[in-house]
């Protein structure tokens, strides 16, 4: 058998698949990420804002395991919330502009508000 064609093969031959044209989906993904994390920033400091300020006003002497849960519960949601405006803002232009430290910074606050929402709403269910 005679393998010298395949061996001169020019990758200029091949034609790479493109399903679809994305960019229309990528430009309205930038314009709508940025507006939704935006909107969910707002609505939700407020009202984990208005939680903290409620259990910290009726704090009684002796809070049970559920007041715990929650005040915690409102901590980790403004933690994952603290990180939206930078995801928002990398949403938009598509680039971290922010440099590594605030990458990492950002990256442990949604990671920590995340996972710790994830650990009292857990706690909750268990405990009721």
């Amino acid at each position: 058998e005679d393998f010298h064609d395949y061996y001169n093969l020019s990758y200029e031959d091949i034609t790479l698949f493109q399903p679809c044209d994305n960019t229309s989906v990528r430009s309205f993904s930038q314009v709508f990420l940025a507006t939704l994390y935006s909107i969910v920033f707002i609505v939700g400091f407020v009202g984990n804002g208005l939680v903290l300020c409620v259990l910290v006003k009726y704090h009684k002497s002796r809070s049970n395991l559920t007041d715990v849960c929650l005040f915690n519960l409102a901590l980790s949601d403004l933690l994952f919330l603290i990180s939206l405006p930078f995801w928002a803002h990398y949403a938009a232009i598509s680039e971290w502009t922010f440099g590594s430290f605030m990458c990492h910074a950002v990256t442990a606050l949604y990671m920590l508000g995340f996972y710790g929402s994830i650990f009292f709403m857990i706690l909750m269910t268990i405990h009721r």
